[in-house]
């Protein structure tokens, strides 16, 4: 019987140094650091920061994430379909992104609690350092067919 017993070494425990324990400790912390850092950076954090902001009213986090004004009869028609559907209890769920020149789409799928669906492709476009959801190019972006969408402009909210 081929064994492979005679192969394997044993190794005895070394205990911890000091500097390993602080090399360890060090690059954690340069870990958590990182990921504090990124984590309201890029496209999809500015769609979870415009979706957090609708839900608690906040027009000042609204305004830093969306381009353009929230006084515009788009962008009144998005934030108040979005509200309803959330505030009817819905739940969304990015899905998908893809990434253009210029700009990066989000497909975002809005699931009620009696398991209809509806989807909004989101425009986020970067904006100086910032990324921003984009209502005006988000409409031009619905009125323009995609392959394989299963894309839904109109939430039915009636109860």
């Amino acid at each position: 019987m081929f064994s492979n017993e005679r192969y394997i070494r044993r190794m005895k425990p070394k205990p911890l140094s000091v500097g390993s324990v602080l090399a360890s400790g060090a690059l954690a912390l340069v870990v958590m650091l990182v990921f504090f850092v990124l984590q309201d950076y890029g496209p999809e954090s500015a769609v979870r920061r415009f979706h957090e902001a609708i839900v608690r009213h906040d027009n000042e986090t609204l305004k830093r994430v969306t381009k353009g004004s929230l006084e515009t009869e788009v962008a009144q028609f998005e934030l108040t379909a979005v509200e309803q559907v959330l505030k009817a209890g819905a739940r969304y769920q990015l899905v998908r992104t893809d990434h253009r020149a210029g700009w990066v789409g989000a497909e975002v799928v809005y699931r009620s609690p009696n398991g209809q669906t509806g989807t909004i492709y989101w425009v986020v476009v970067k904006d100086g350092p910032t990324w921003k959801v984009d209502p005006e190019a988000t409409r031009d972006q619905m009125s323009m067919p995609r392959a394989g969408s299963r894309q839904v402009v109109g939430f039915n909210t009636a109860r």
